[in-house]
């Protein structure tokens, strides 16, 4: 690294310097402790007031790369390196602090010494569980969702439920180190963040937009396509059609409530004693969902009740009519949100690099915690071209859907009165 002015002493290693590279070596050590809500055990203040202590910066550089060096294929699970240096470092501290142990009455010694006791103590264990989940994968032919790979393990260490579990020194006996070989499945820790299901179903889980689109599209243009005016908006100045479009909140409810059945039955393994708040969220989704079916059914019905009552659509008939309407603005503000979100993504970014709670309450109903990935949406601009080129490609396919082949009554009228007359001239010139 160079220096510019260079240095008077070119021998001497400089504070900057070395400060820069320990806080670009340790930050993702920092944005893991930081997102844990656990205090960092890196005992050095960042402030350019503060006194700088070479020693200590070197000895938690050297640390990290010491634990780097010898953790093999535990580089592949990154937040793993940063739970054991969390712990090695606080064991650095109280040596470095002339801690006295309570146990003992004697200074503070590593909890894990001698020949090979990293190797044999810390990689190993957590080498060998990766080892044998690979193997109970049969080289691919299990289930995705009864054995881990190494992004199951990594993400197992993006809860607190580490420090809780595997505590320090690493307590074999723990749960994290049962793999799905033999009969220890109830004991296994299964999938934390995501489980890939092999099924028909993720067809429909995966685009679910697309099809709740494509659905309520087919909906509302059959409706409107069943009146036979020339234009859809002609059909549409009919209140009785205004009416029955808004039949499109049952199909969207009843598209809502069984995304959240394929989402409980694609991602039921990730429910454990431990993540209960994820098993709680998909069936109150469920719940909610019905509820929602239920409602849209009971204002629904109250609209034509009351105009055919009165025999014609009253004032009173308009008022539920609008009440409906109210009901159905409640219904989509979690889409109008999401669309707010997707139109300015500086927010969503911040609520997602944001690490207080109450910000993790409002969104915990939307999607869950994740260490890797937050605050990645792409920009403005990416967005408006995106939405762009799908409104290019959407809206041409939908207007010929409902020319050709919903508006079919006066399509086929044309075409009979082409080939009428063509057969007609044909007839002539014979």
């Amino acid at each position: 690294m160079r220096l510019s002015p260079p240095p008077d002493n070119i021998n001497a290693l400089d504070a900057a310097v070395l400060r820069k590279f320990r806080k670009k070596l340790l930050r993702n050590y920092t944005s893991w402790c930081s997102y844990l809500g656990k205090k960092s055990n890196i005992w050095i203040s960042d402030r350019r007031e503060a006194v700088a202590d070479h020693r200590r910066e070197l000895l938690y550089v050297s640390l990290f790369l010491l634990i780097w060096g010898e953790s093999a294929n535990l580089r592949f699970v990154p937040e793993c390196i940063c739970f054991i240096f969390h712990n090695m470092a606080m064991e650095l501290n109280k040596i470095l602090e002339d801690y006295i142990d309570e146990n003992t009455g004697q200074p503070v010694q590593p909890s894990i010494s001698g020949e090979n006791a990293f190797l044999n103590c810390v990689v190993k264990p957590i080498y060998e569980t990766i080892r044998a989940e690979v193997e109970s994968s049969k080289n691919g032919s299990a289930p995705h969702s009864v054995w881990r790979n190494y992004d199951d393990i990594n993400e197992y260490f993006w809860s607190k439920r580490c420090f809780q579990k595997l505590r320090w020194p690493i307590d074999l006996g723990s749960n994290f180190f049962v793999t799905s070989e033999g009969g220890a499945r109830r004991k296994h820790v299964g999938k934390t963040g995501f489980v890939e299901q092999r099924s028909f179903w993720n067809l429909l889980r995966s685009f679910d937009r697309l099809w709740v689109m494509l659905v309520l599209f087919l909906q509302a243009a059959i409706i409107v396509a069943w009146e036979e005016r020339k234009y859809p908006w002609d059909a549409l100045q009919t209140r009785d059609v205004q009416a029955k479009v808004l039949t499109v909140f049952f199909t969207w409810s009843g598209m809502r409530f069984l995304q959240s059945v394929l989402d409980a039955g694609m991602q039921y393994s990730l429910v454990s004693r431990e993540t209960l708040g994820l098993g709680v969220r998909m069936v109150m989704k469920s719940v909610v969902a019905a509820v929602w079916i239920l409602v849209f059914g009971v204002f629904y019905g109250r609209i034509w009740a009351q105009k055919n009552r009165d025999r014609r659509w009253s004032p009173e008939a308009d008022r539920r009519l609008v009440t409906f309407l109210e009901v159905a603005l409640v219904f989509i503000l979690p889409e109008l949100l999401a669309v707010v979100l997707f139109v300015i993504p500086w927010i969503r970014n911040f609520l997602e690099e944001t690490n207080l709670k109450i910000l993790y309450m409002l969104t915990w109903w939307f999607q869950g915690r994740t260490f890797v990935g937050r605050g990645l949406r792409e920009g403005l601009l990416d967005n408006i071209k995106y939405t762009l080129f799908w409104i290019l490609v959407l809206a041409p396919y939908l207007q010929t859907t409902f020319i050709s082949k919903l508006n079919k009554g006066k399509t086929n009228n044309r075409i009979g009165v082409i080939t009428y007359t063509t057969v007609n001239n044909l007839h002539t010139k014979k």
